[in-house]
């Protein structure tokens, strides 16, 4: 009877196997955790490279000689909207391509059209110009874990899934 007493005494105050308890218990949580990190930095890097294709878009855009259009009208930025989705690796109908004038900072309909001159102190003065052109890009995230932090949040599509948006104007004129 004593020697099970001694045992049993002996097996309570033994604490050589509690880190490897305290482990199994944090493990779990602790991979969760990592996974949850790594599903977030590649939605990160899926978010800028989405960027980095508009910026590049852009940078197309202020580089090359803009034509007219097939039949002789507008400036043709076409190529913006292919290069865009080229580099972006989504569909064509992904990306939108919007232009716009502007005369005196104000937003005007028509690209083409001329500023009339504005009378100021009885004369006409010509009013500032400046044409701008914008790309924005749509894509969608999957996150590698359905049921992680990026699947559940607020931003998350009912399916899990992420869209992600990125755009990039410049100045043509």
């Amino acid at each position: 009877m004593r020697l099970r007493s001694s045992l049993a005494s002996g097996l309570v105050r033994d604490e050589r196997g509690a880190s490897i308890l305290e482990l199994a218990l944090l493990a779990p949580f602790l991979g969760t955790l990592m996974l949850g990190m790594v599903d977030l930095g590649r939605a990160l890097s899926a978010r800028h490279d989405l960027q980095s294709a508009a910026n590049r878009a852009m940078e197309l855009a202020m580089s090359r000689v803009v034509t007219a259009d097939a039949d002789g009208g507008e400036a043709d930025y076409g190529f913006l909207r292919r290069a865009a989705a080229e580099a972006a690796g989504v569909p064509l109908g992904n990306v939108t391509l919007a232009k716009w004038r502007e005369c005196n900072g104000v937003e005007q309909e028509d690209y083409e059209a001329v500023c009339p001159p504005v009378e100021e102190d009885g004369e006409q003065v010509p009013q500032e110009v400046a044409r701008y052109v914008r790309v924005e890009i749509e894509s969608s995230y999957v996150p590698a874990f359905r049921y992680g932090p990026i699947a559940l949040s607020s931003a998350a599509e009912p399916d899990g899934t992420l869209r992600m948006t990125a755009e990039a104007a410049v100045r043509v004129q």
